[in-house]
């Protein structure tokens, strides 16, 4: 519906109105009524954001998949890479503290046999070869109606063993090391004193992490002081 320009101020002086009615002039000078839709700045954007939520309902793209999974995957690998490398510290610090500890122990056991014996029993030692066998004569844990004891120390399948008279014999290394050598030098050092000078051996018994340790000692025989 139009109207008028002249027709609409009569009306608007009749309601005593002093605002137009909303419109625009059409060309032939009226005015219109007709609702309006201007074409703005705010009903672009919300065009816009409607298409980029259509966008968003659509979730993740294959390419951002893709993206996602191997960072993880690269997360997952430094994880358990850094793991495994401290277990492995961990296993390999505790070979060295066995094979020390042990190799330590062999040699003070022997070394303090040796200062307390009297003599050797050369019949049963076995000298210069890398599984020799040691055999004193000692006053130490002497039985009943003895006058002196005999003790052995030996190589067997990997292992140093205690054989003391009249008792079974017994591991004094640790089943998780190896004994690679007990080798045995008897020295003589004039007057009638003798000595012996021992080379112990000792690796982990685990081959994954190998450690290894050689400890020499010579000890002069009690009844040579």
């Amino acid at each position: 519906m139009t109207l008028d320009l002249k027709s609409m101020i009569r009306i608007n002086r009749q309601n005593k109105s002093p605002h137009l009615p909303s419109g625009v002039l059409d060309p032939a000078g009226r005015i219109s009524t007709a609702p309006i839709h201007p074409r703005s700045k705010g009903s672009l954007t919300s065009q816009a954001a409607g298409i980029l939520g259509r966008w968003g309902d659509k979730g993740l793209t294959l390419i951002e998949i893709i993206i996602y999974v191997a960072l993880l995957g690269l997360l997952l690998v430094f994880v358990v890479n850094s793991f495994i490398n401290t277990v492995n510290a961990y296993y390999r610090a505790r070979a060295e503290r066995e094979v020390l500890s042990n190799g330590r122990l062999l040699l003070e056991t022997i070394t303090k046999s040796l200062a307390q014996s009297g003599e050797i029993y050369s019949p049963t030692s076995r000298f210069n070869i890398d599984s020799g066998q040691l055999s004193l004569i000692t006053v130490v844990g002497v039985q009943a109606g003895h006058a002196a004891a005999y003790v052995d120390y030996y190589v067997d399948n990997g292992r140093l063993w205690l054989r003391q008279e009249g008792q079974s014999a017994i591991p004094i290394s640790a089943a998780s090391v190896k004994i690679n050598k007990f080798r045995l030098e008897r020295l003589s050092q004039g007057l009638g004193r003798e000595a012996v000078r021992m080379t112990v051996e000792v690796s982990y018994a685990r081959p994954k992490f190998t450690s290894s340790i050689s400890l020499t000692s010579t000890t002069a025989l009690r009844g040579n002081y």
